[in-house]
């Protein structure tokens, strides 16, 4: 799966599947301003 560019979409969505899973409970609104402050520092 190494290759083609849609490989690095789903890579990077791994490390936040748990932590937007967590957050999916309390609110999705919530889930997508605290994981672009977390793919801020990943970055």
């Amino acid at each position: 799966q190494e290759g083609t560019g849609e490989a690095t979409t789903p890579q990077w969505e791994f490390p936040l599947s748990p932590p937007i899973q967590r957050l999916t409970t309390g609110g999705l609104a919530t889930y997508g301003e605290f994981e672009f402050a977390e793919l801020y520092q990943f970055m």
